[in-house]
């Protein structure tokens, strides 16, 4: 492989060592299984399935999977023991049997685990007309409803001592259950039930606000309230399972990155959630063509992982429910490759159906749900304990989706944060996905570049502890109105980041809306030095007007065509000063720019010039000498984990359309990448091959002659 092939196509890293964040944190107690990458399958009992219900046959299915511990439906909704809590609904269907604990039994000798299902969130109608003050209400005062149930409120004693607690209480004195799964925590959307109303005015001494009005402070306060609400009430049943018994793992449904809005409704934030679970759990649902979130549940995977500090579990829903087809699975190799992803970033997985094996009317993913838990099964030693070996970090916020993204937060913010993930993916640059929090908690100090797409919002803090990063030869990437919001999400006269970045907001700068727009080169520069043949590159999106400031060079300016002609008329783009790319050396550090949502437009069109652009930013900005390229097609994720003595490789092939269809088969993926240690052998894990390498000069050389959907290149290093 030529040397100018790598440029164009491969991974450059900064002049550092791939080395793990940070030590991998300590197990204090090794009862803790979940500390592990766990392997969960989920066969979402329906209570017509207790009709001659075999418990050997379905331990013997969940068996099949490969899975260590098997979600069981317990209560909530519907009771599969015989409950004596007070408006417990037990199903008449058990016919006098007890099936949690059928079942509890049998998969302890099969050596699985048993995670009791429960279910808080709705019940009946009669609990309805007998404790009215326990549900969610409308602005308007009338109830919120799910189908046939009524929706809880989490501030209500339904989810404490009125019904959760005892439950809680007896499945844990009466069952040798190994955890508990909280399916659909938090809120149904906003509740102005009488219990959140009194408990509102008793906070703040003002009425709930009866619709949200994001100019209004009192919204936004209103909004932060529901989250402290959710996280409390998540606490408060953790901490009633913990005063029973310790051992108990305790997890329940967050919303993966595919779909903040569900998050926003529910008021579920990760962040504040990280200490009120075991494990983090985050659903991933996405298998719609458009827009093309095909890296989404590494991105969640990772995000989770880098949020709690131990592995997450992604909950990959194995039909298309979202899309509207709750019977009909995702395609086998779409569902296959979202499970790769997942654990290639550190996670667990758990795999739902809806229905119990031999009773769904669409089986084609049990196999694949057998073979993913299977790889984490058979390989454990590769995945426990890794850490992320990646000097990229890209910041996800959560103020940003909401303050600044209000009632539009896919199109204003996450679009933004999908697009440029997905080109650092596909320009095979590791990266992990960090919370905004983390840039003023001393956790930058492992990383060589930090990725901001469109993060608005910005405390004075966090630009104070940005500056302070590139300033000491960081690396620093911003999109569009990075740092123009405070973390109030009320908007500056000027860029917090204005110094760093080389460019100041300048709101009289004239903008023409235009059908045809482009990003035009401006002056030669490093960054655009891939564009020998052309001098214009496609763009449609939002641009925020600023001005360069200092010695800062401007390589791209907005360019436009006033309107389509006819080709005897059709001049070239009109150019203008208004700057689409800005490039800045900053003390030590290097800062690029770009104050237009060119990362957002990769998400909505997927053009490669986009692409390319991005990467080549966070390339220049890094600096120094690349360390690490392949020849990988763009479609074929790298994933960079290592623990003491081994260096592992992953290889996610996403090749084809979404959903993908089937897998393309790649061959002779070479890898150039940096190894400090005398390296000892290189194989291919889930083929089980050697494979050929060369170690010389702090460099380590292989090929992987055969990429199928997933594969391990292991690198084994000496301990000499």
């Amino acid at each position: 492989m030529r040397r100018r092939d790598f440029i164009e196509g491969g991974i450059f890293l900064a002049g550092v060592a791939l080395s793990a964040l940070k030590p991998a944190a300590a197990v204090p107690d090794p009862s803790r299984w979940w500390l592990k990458p766990v392997r969960l399958f989920h066969p979402n009992m329906r209570e017509s399935e207790l009709r001659g219900f075999d418990t050997g046959r379905f331990v013997a299915s969940c068996a099949a999977t490969n899975a260590g511990g098997i979600v069981v439906s317990a209560g909530g909704i519907v009771a599969f023991y015989p409950s004596r809590v007070s408006y417990h609904y037990v199903s008449p269907l058990l016919n006098g049997r007890d099936v949690l604990k059928e079942v509890t039994a049998q998969l302890h000798t099969a050596g699985m685990r048993s995670i009791a299902r429960v279910d808080f969130s709705k019940a009946r109608a009669d609990l309805f007309r007998e404790h009215p003050d326990w549900f969610a209400r409308h602005s308007d005062g009338s109830p919120r409803t799910a189908g046939k149930y009524y929706n809880v409120c989490p501030n209500s004693p339904y989810v404490g001592e009125g019904f959760a607690f005892p439950v809680i209480r007896e499945i844990l004195t009466g069952y040798d259950v190994d955890g508990f799964h909280l399916n659909a925590g938090g809120f149904s959307g906003h509740c102005y039930c009488a219990n959140c109303q009194q408990t509102y005015e008793a906070r703040f001494g003002s009425k709930l606000p009866e619709r949200i009005d994001w100019k209004d402070p009192a919204s936004k306060q209103l909004v932060a309230w529901r989250y402290e609400v959710s996280t409390e009430c998540f606490a408060r049943l953790q901490n009633e399972i913990e005063t029973i018994r310790k051992d108990v793992f305790w997890t329940g449904e967050l919303a993966g990155l595919d779909n903040p809005t569900w998050a926003r409704d529910k008021a579920l934030d990760i962040v504040r959630l990280s200490r009120s679970f075991s494990s983090l759990m985050s659903t991933v649902d996405n298998a719609e063509p458009y827009p093309d979130l095909r890296w989404v549940s590494g991105m969640t995977a990772s995000y989770a992982r880098s949020v709690g500090e131990r592995p997450p579990i992604i909950n990959l829903k194995v039909s298309m429910r979202a899309a509207g087809w709750a019977h009909a699975s995702m395609p086998p190799a779409e569902y296959a490759q979202c499970a790769w992803q997942a654990i290639a970033h550190g996670a667990g997985l758990k795999m739902p159906t809806f229905g119990l094996a031999g009773n769904i009317e669409d089986e084609r993913n049990m196999p694949v749900i057998a073979e993913t838990l299977g790889v984490l099964k058979k390989h454990a030693w590769v995945f426990d304990d890794a850490r992320a070996a990646a000097p990229v970090a890209l910041v996800w916020s959560q103020p940003t989706l909401e303050l600044y993204g209000q009632d539009n937060a896919n199109a204003r913010y996450a679009d933004c944060v999908y697009g440029f993930h997905a080109a650092l993916m596909e320009n095979h640059i590791p990266t992990v996905v960090i919370s905004d929090e983390a840039l003023t908690s001393g956790q930058l100090a492992g990383f060589r570049a930090i990725v901001l797409p469109n993060l608005a919002c910005m405390s004075d803090e966090q630009a104070r502890s940005i500056t302070e990063f590139v300033r000491g030869g960081g690396a620093l990437v911003a999109s569009h109105e990075t740092s123009l919001y405070d973390a109030g999400g009320n908007k500056r006269t000027n860029l917090a980041l204005a110094e760093v970045l080389g460019a100041e907001y300048d709101p009289a700068s004239p903008t023409t809306a235009a059908k045809s727009a482009y990003m035009c080169r401006r002056q030669l520069h490093a960054i655009t030095a891939w564009m020998r043949d052309t001098s214009v590159l496609p763009f449609s999106g939002r641009i925020t007007p600023v001005r360069p400031a200092g010695v800062a060079a401007v390589p791209l300016v907005y360019g436009y065509t006033p309107s389509l002609v006819d080709p005897e008329e059709m001049e070239n783009p009109i150019r203008t000063e208004l700057p689409l790319l800005v490039a800045n050396v900053f003390s030590a550090g290097r800062a690029i720019y770009l104050p237009c949502d060119l990362d957002g437009f990769y998400t909505r069109g997927r053009l490669d010039d986009a692409r390319r652009l991005l990467g080549s930013a966070v390339v220049w900005a890094l600096g120094k000498v690349p360390l690490l390229a392949t020849n990988a097609p763009a479609e074929v994720g790298v994933v960079l984990s290592e623990k003491p003595g081994f260096t592992f490789v992953h290889l996610i092939n996403t090749i084809g359309g979404r959903p993908l269809g089937e897998v393309v088969t790649v061959r002779d993926l070479q890898f150039h990448l940096p190894i400090r240690s005398k390296v000892k052998t290189v194989r291919a894990l889930l083929h089980g091959t050697p494979l050929g390498f060369e170690a010389r000069d702090g460099l380590i050389r292989f090929t992987v002659p055969q990429l199928d959907a997933y594969e391990v290149a292991v690198i084994e290093k000496t301990t000499a």
